[in-house]
């Protein structure tokens, strides 16, 4: 230790010899710069999340559970669902709803760090017949966006949907999600989404299989 702390002062003087430099270098070899690499955007995962909207003509906003997940067939094209179990009041009464989310997807990068996905499926939901607006429908739902690394464990992705459903008619949707990573399989997530008649916030748990 003392030898290396002498060293390490003699060839930091101004009048060090380049056979001192050589010996510091030898004693403390340069240091890379440490960075950790970006986050590989994983399109196969599971997800749990908790989810409370506001509706048109509820008197108590539905939340609930939704299940969701995604599973890349290859390196450009992955398949996507999920399920909701939501409940809420409406003119007094309770009322159940619940819905799944099919779709095919595929995603390309556009930039560093950066994919577009694109996506479309097919969308069914029910509800009570207290509820506002029809009880059943069903209809497809395209939506495209872009979705960003930010960093080893974090990412965010924004854009939009639309849907056009047999009975309700169409509608365009804007989100905006998130999520980090406590570690390659595990995340923790968020998300927002805005349409005409409803806006979701939901917060979830995220499984990254390895």
């Amino acid at each position: 230790m003392l030898l290396d702390t002498l060293l390490f002062l003699a060839a930091t003087t101004p009048t060090a010899s380049p056979e001192l430099h050589e010996a510091r270098a030898a004693v403390f070899p340069p240091s890379a710069p440490f960075s950790e690499p970006a986050l590989n955007l994983p399109y196969t995962y599971l997800g749990l999340s908790y989810a409370t909207t506001i509706v048109d003509g509820y008197s108590d906003d539905p939340s609930g559970l939704e299940l969701d997940a995604s599973y890349a067939l290859n390196d450009t094209w992955f398949v996507f669902g999920s399920r909701s179990f939501l409940q809420g009041e409406a003119s007094g009464s309770d009322v159940d709803l619940g819905g799944w989310h099919v779709g095919i997807g595929l995603h390309s990068s556009v930039a560093e760090h950066v994919d577009l996905v694109l996506g479309a499926g097919w969308t069914d939901v029910h509800a009570d017949s207290a509820a506002p607006g029809p009880s059943n429908d069903e209809g497809y739902e395209l939506r495209a966006g872009i979705r960003i690394a930010l960093g080893a464990r974090a990412e965010a992705s924004a854009g939009a949907s639309y849907s056009d459903l047999h009975d309700a008619g169409s509608d365009t949707a804007l989100y905006l999600n998130g999520a980090y990573y406590l570690d390659p399989r595990f995340g923790l997530t968020a998300g927002f989404t805005s349409s005409n008649d409803v806006d979701t916030l939901v917060f979830g748990l995220r499984f990254v299989p390895r």
